[in-house]
């Protein structure tokens, strides 16, 4: 395992950039999924602008902790 947790197939799917295949990966959108699904369900607006540039900058963190 290397200091970001990710096995020697793992890396290959990352310089792939075929993040489909990491399993932490897929939690971490999972979870911002989860998230987005629980505010629209609590009456949060999640059709704003401002709401839709936070998604964008999330997905984009998840992404770079990944790639």
């Amino acid at each position: 395992m290397t200091s970001v947790g990710l096995k020697c197939d793992e890396r290959e799917a990352v310089s792939e950039r075929n993040f489909e295949a990491l399993p932490a990966y897929n939690g971490a959108i999972d979870g911002l999924e989860a998230l987005i699904l629980a505010q629209a369900c609590e009456g949060i607006d999640i059709t704003t602008d401002a709401y839709k540039r936070a998604v964008i900058s999330a997905i984009e963190g998840i992404d770079n902790n990944f790639g």
